[in-house]
């Protein structure tokens, strides 16, 4: 028996309602005392039951009235708990955190203090004398729980006969069937069970709370709670370990099939390709090789199916909070609070129930004729529709026992829903209907071929019947009406194209309101009235948070480190298993197969013993190290963070830390080319990894650029390399890729290509550069426009461009299909900029003439998207750096610091370096200043002069 502790006698309000009207009431009669959860309630049944019905005003419902009771005359009166009388808590002396060890609290009795002082206080008053007590409280475990608080409060003496009332909504209808089937009181193993979880979730929540935060404030000097709950750390830990499942994924390139068969007037269709996944680029060419060689395929079948889509059940609470998550943007407390003000308006019926099961005597027929009334014409044309030729039954769905599904009352609002309660009321009445019409029935057309030893599949589907899916339109089957014999002749089929397509497997998102939901629905973490406050509780505690449209739950940096803690000490912590088999005992309790105590004392004895093991290897735990230490030992954070680009897996910022991009949402580190300026490109994002391009400009000359995404940059699925940008990816559906913006390959070391180099916006240079080598070629005039054709010059095999130049009077000149390299007014604009230092392809050339010291050898290289610096730079690279950004008046300036720096560097050599020079060097060397469009060195001198 719970121990109550009301406490201070003088805080409850003494009501005093002894005005003429009352005091008639208080009569000789039968003196009869109904209680409800809610004051609406109270106010329903008053009126559904009573005539002359009295009303007093005040927080709590008040109504009194005179009738028959039993054959005998009585006095009503009609009251509310709203919610729970009393809360569970520990005694006095274990209030106080540092008075008592938390593993006493395991062992430590519990009691019931006042919750609602203002309900105690107006139902003493009510109760004196009565003869009946009636529990109208909700009709489920929590209520059955609800009507022994309200026992204990007005039946002290034992004297009133208790009396429960069970009924799923509040029309009159329903609440007048319930007062003529009233049965012998509450259920005291529903009851017990509310308590043993009650219980159990008080000792192992505040004994685990309390340790933890007493510890992690000690240590770190922090002032936040960190609590730790049964049903909230398994529901958290689902958050967690699909964000691991996202960090730790490593996409892989694939390959697929496409191929598609020509019909007898030259319509093509793209049919399915029954073969394995391919993962390798030369297999998929191999299929496509082979599947060229043939121009018809040999059908293997046509097949005519008659199916069909059978219509819903009805809805449960799990099924409500799904469709309020997806379709409302809603979190489930508030839609449960929509939820409730619809039920307490007498819309709907009890929305907390698990049962999707109608029952036999559910009266469907008048329901539907009032919701002919509707306003909405889809809602009420379907109504007449089955009102006129007869509703189906509904599929057998689970009875619980507890409140029948989620439906419409016969009340119909009129006018009067607006928002997000109209939503989710015509979604209540749209599934009551589907779930009495017919199935949705379809002919499933499918043939069937080969080629070689390759099958392929076509499938077009034809709607007979849509049934159900006329109202629950979200739930139709899409229509593809496709005549297949046109395609087949003679038993064969002509093909069409056939290419093989790349993809890339892709992590999971992170998990959505609505797939939690189905995860704690499957694991039983919390009911059906509870689950809707443990998702608030991970959000409100800052674990999680609620990003898009799509409620997608991201774990914050102290709930990664709070899972990542409990999985090192002691994975059971967070595993739903355990709570799982906590729920099932309780559920044996309310069925009278366990005894409460002993369940409470088994669960109980389990948790002291991880509790003594948590407490052992709390160091462990690097909870505040990790949120608050562990990422400031990835990111050196600087007084002003350099934002970046969005991240593709997050879609937060990053930010530059020395040469890498930092994701503090993800807590990832990805490298960039080192010695660069970053910043972002636009919101262009690539399109395997959903990250946003970084524009890299280096800071050596000749300063060239080149795009990348930071995720491809260190781990790209579609080369070999170890860190690919976009001047080296073979994409073919990126237009930054190489694929689109390569103009030929490069006349300087004949091993790379020419790259286009992006364009941040209108009004810059042109630049093209070497993916291996990295030289520079840059045409001065303003472009406004560029575009590269097809077309190569028949010179020097390069790319032509059609560009729309601006001259200095700012008028706009046209070039079409025109070569840079070989065009002669152009060619004279062109700037050319070997990479300042020894290039691999010349160090190669050395070494096959002539031994070389490998000190002799400058470093910097850039190879296939990777740059290499050396770790001694020149003394006078940062002077020639800031000499050659500097702003450029003209065009000959530009190039005379390019070959000024080019010769000075060559200059500060040691003279047996110099000594040791080929003259094939030097002869190239001297091309290169001679190259057209050059300007030579001397006008640079004439202008120091």
């Amino acid at each position: 028996m719970d121990q109550y502790d009301y406490g201070d006698q003088d805080d409850y309000e003494d009501y005093d309602y002894q005005d003429e009207e009352f005091s008639n009431y208080q009569g000789s009669n039968l003196k009869i005392l109904m209680v409800a959860e809610k004051n609406s309630i109270a106010e329903a049944v008053a009126y559904a039951i009573g005539n002359k019905v009295r009303a007093k005003k005040g927080r709590q419902a008040f109504y009194y009235f005179s009738g028959m009771f039993k054959g005998q005359q009585a006095n009503f009166t009609v009251t509310a708990t709203n919610g729970h009388l009393f809360s569970r808590d520990f005694p006095k002396e274990y209030e106080n955190w540092n008075s008592c060890d938390p593993i006493d609290l395991f062992q430590a009795k519990t009691i019931k203090k006042p919750a609602n002082k203002a309900a105690i206080g107006l139902l003493r008053k009510c109760s004196s004398g009565i003869d009946y007590l009636i529990l109208w409280l909700d009709n489920d475990r929590e209520g059955e729980n609800i009507c022994f608080e309200v026992d204990e409060v007005c039946n002290s003496q034992g004297r009133a006969k208790k009396l429960r009332a069970k009924f799923s909504s509040i029309t009159q209808t329903d609440l007048k069937y319930a007062y003529n089937q009233l049965n012998t009181g509450p259920n005291i193993l529903e009851s017990e069970s509310v308590d043993a979880r009650q219980i159990i979730d008080l000792k192992v929540g505040v004994a685990f709370s309390r340790f933890q935060t007493l510890h992690f404030q000690k240590k770190y000097s922090m002032d936040q709670m960190v609590t730790f709950g049964p049903c909230q750390t398994p529901t958290l830990g689902f958050c967690v370990e699909r964000h691991e499942e996202i960090v730790n994924f490593v996409p892989k390139a694939f390959y697929t099939i496409k191929l598609s068969i020509v019909n007898n007037v030259g319509y093509k269709q793209e049919v399915e390709w029954l073969g394995q996944q391919i993962w390798k680029e030369q297999e998929a060419k191999q299929v496509v090789q082979q599947l060229q060689k043939f121009k018809q395929g040999d059908v293997i079948s046509q097949q005519i199916e008659q199916k069909s889509k059978p219509r819903p059940e009805g809805i449960n609470t799990v099924s409500l909070l799904k469709f309020a998550s997806s379709y409302l943007g809603l979190g489930p407390q508030q839609a449960m609070h929509v939820a409730e003000r619809l039920y307490l308006n007498g819309y709907i019926s009890y929305p907390r129930t698990e049962t999707t099961a109608y029952p036999h005597e559910f009266p469907t027929p008048k329901i539907i004729n009032n919701l002919q009334k509707y306003k909405d014409p889809l809602i009420s044309e379907h109504s007449k529709y089955l009102k006129t030729n007869g509703h189906s039954n509904p599929k057998q769905g689970v009875d619980v026992g507890d409140h029948p599904p989620i439906t419409p009352t016969e009340n119909v609002p009129q006018n009067n829903l607006y928002g997000e309660e109209k939503t989710m009321y015509e979604y209540v009445v749209k599934m009551f209907l589907a779930a009495h019409s017919k199935d949705c029935k379809y002919e499933n057309h499918t043939l069937k071929f080969a080629v070689s030893d390759h099958q392929f599949k076509f499938q077009s589907k034809y709607i007979l019947d849509p049934g159900f899916t006329k109202v629950a339109t979200w739930l139709a089957i899409t229509e593809n009406k496709s005549d297949l014999t046109k395609f087949v002749t003679n038993n064969k089929v002509q093909l069409g194209f056939v290419e093989y397509q790349q993809g890339q497997t892709s992590p999971p998102d992170h998990l959505t309101e609505t797939e939690l939901i189905t995860l704690m629905d499957k694991f039983k973490i919390g009911t059906d009235a509870s689950m809707a406050t443990h998702i608030n509780n991970i959000c409100e505690r800052q674990y999680v948070k609620v990003e898009g449209q799509s409620r997608k739950l991201k774990p914050t940096d102290l709930g990664l480190s709070l899972v990542r803690g409990y999985k090192r000490i002691d994975p059971d912590l967070v595993a739903p298993q355990l709570r799982s088999s906590i729920e099932s005992q309780v559920d044996q309790i309310a069925k009278g197969k366990l005894k409460c105590q002993q369940v409470i004392q088994d669960v109980i004895q389990i948790f002291t013993k991880k509790y003594i093991h948590f407490r052992e290897r709390i160091n462990d735990f690097q909870l505040v190290q990790y949120h608050q230490q562990g990422i400031n030992r990835q990111i050196k954070q600087s007084d002003e963070e350099i934002i970046l680009s969005r991240c593709g897996d997050c879609n937060r910022y990053l930010v530059q830390s020395n040469n890498s991009a930092v994701c503090k949402q993800c807590i990832k580190t990805y490298p960039l080319l080192p010695d660069c300026k970053f910043k972002a490109y636009g919101a262009y994002r690539c399109p395997f990894d959903k990250f946003e391009l970084i524009f890299c400009t280096s800071n050596k000359s000749p300063f060239n650029t080149t795009l990348l995404c930071p995720k491809c940059f260190s781990s790209s699925p579609l080369v070999t390399s170890d860190q690919c940008t976009c001047n080296i990816c073979p994409n073919v559906d990126c237009e930054k890729s190489k694929e689109f913006r390569t103009v030929g390959q490069c006349k300087s070391c004949k091993i790379g290509e020419l790259i286009l180099e992006p364009f941040i916006s209108k009004g810059q240079q042109i630049c093209l550069s070497c993916n291996e080598c990295w030289c520079l070629y840059q045409l001065v005039p303003a472009v406004v426009q560029v575009d590269i054709t097809k077309i190569a010059c028949t010179e020097c095999k390069l790319k032509t461009f059609n560009l729309i130049t601006k001259t200095k009077d700012k008028e706009e000149v046209k070039y079409n299909n025109v070569c840079l390299m070989c065009h002669e007014e152009l060619n004279k604009k062109l700037l050319y900029a070997p990479y300042l230092g020894e290039k691999k392809f010349m160090i190669q050339q050395k070494k096959q003439e002539q031994p070389i010291k490998q000190d002799d050898v400058n470093k910097e290289t850039f190879s296939k998207g990777r740059k290499k610096f050396s770790k001694n730079p020149r003394k006078n690279d940062r002077h020639d750096d800031d000499q050659f950004t500097q702003k450029k008046n003209d065009n000959s300036d530009w190039a005379t610091l390019l070959l000024s720096q080019s010769v000075t560097n060559n200059k500060q050599k040691p003279q047996n370096k110099q000594q040791q020079e080929d003259p094939q060097q030097q002869q190239q060397q001297q091309q290169q200043i001679n190259e057209p469009g050059l300007v030579l060195l001397e006008s640079k001198k004439k202008r120091n002069n």
